[in-house]
């Protein structure tokens, strides 16, 4: 598996609730979208699969059946995971994903030929929302200047700090001092959360090429 590190110089997270209601789709609405799509849109390349580790956890494959695909681009075909949101207050990490669902369904794009239309070179599998519960907090604590920071799940664990690559095992006091602070906290153990272990799953059925995890809020997205 091939892994991109892609460097920003934005450094926004969420501020007001403005952030939410004026700037980025909500998380419903970004659902919603893709579950139209999965419904018949996007040509029918769309299909979606819901995790039996976390129902909450919905993943989409957009990928081109093999005889729409022109004869010489078959073998190049290559398998890309993207994940988006594992931290709620990254708005732009979720809405990058929906403007790359939006795009990749786009009449403009199906219509492109040969090496133009991504669907002859990849075939896609996407979590648009990682963290459905720290993101639903988020969003119904908008007005709050401190809640609308969060970057953990509901049961205050970073998600991306769950997998067993570096993971941290802390003191209770000390796994009490992050939690407080929702800060780099990762569970008593790898894979102790729900959701992670349903990305898990997820990518380990696909089998990709490729893996993307995208964040931002620093001067990286990555």
């Amino acid at each position: 598996v091939s892994y991109f590190i892609l460097f920003s110089h934005n450094r926004r997270i969420t501020r007001t609730k403005d952030d939410i209601t004026r700037n980025y789709k909500t998380a419903s609405f970004i659902k919603s979208f893709a579950d139209k799509l999965a419904n018949g849109g996007c040509n029918g390349y769309v299909t979606k699969e819901i995790s039996a580790a976390d129902p909450l956890i919905e993943s989409y494959t957009i990928a081109k059946p093999v005889g729409d695909i022109p004869e010489e681009m078959k073998s190049k075909v290559q398998k890309v995971f993207l994940l988006f949101g594992e931290h709620p207050r990254e708005l732009v990490a979720g809405q990058t994903g929906f403007k790359f669902l939006e795009y990749i369904c786009s009449k403009a794009h199906l219509s492109k030929k040969d090496e133009e239309n991504l669907l002859n070179l990849a075939k896609f599998k996407i979590i648009l929302n990682a963290n459905p519960t720290g993101r639903s907090y988020l969003e119904t604590n908008k007005n709050d200047i401190k809640k609308v920071q969060k970057r953990s799940n509901a049961r205050d664990i970073d998600l991306n700090r769950n997998w067993p690559l570096g993971f941290v095992k802390f003191t209770s006091r000390e796994a009490i001092a992050k939690k407080k602070l929702d800060q780099d906290y990762g569970g008593v153990s790898a894979f102790s959360e729900p959701e992670t272990v349903a990305i898990k799953e997820s990518i380990d059925s696909f089998k990709p090429r490729v893996f993307l995890t995208v964040h931002s809020g620093m001067e990286v997205l990555m």
